[in-house]
């Protein structure tokens, strides 16, 4: 996936691809008993906001969570190299 919102919203695809995979790998509360990977039901409501936030930032082509900081950090290095 290398399209322009795959690429512009990679950040929050990211995270939604890393709850799914930790899903499919089995890792929710019920399956491991860990509560570091936290209940079924949880996973799922964090996938379902990522998921909604991500299609509402698309529909309002609002920027990635990571946009702003990116700009802050190339800033911050232009004025260091002055």
């Amino acid at each position: 996936m290398t399209g322009k919102i795959t690429s512009k919203y990679s950040y929050e695809i990211s995270k939604i691809n890393q709850i799914l995979n930790e899903l499919k790998n089995g890792n929710y509360y019920e399956n491991t008993q860990s509560t570091t990977h936290g209940s079924l039901e949880k996973n799922i409501v964090e996938l379902q906001s990522e998921f909604s936030g991500l299609l509402e930032k698309i529909d309002n082509d609002v920027n990635s969570d990571l946009t702003e900081p990116l700009h802050k950090k190339k800033e911050i290095e232009g004025s260091m190299s002055k």
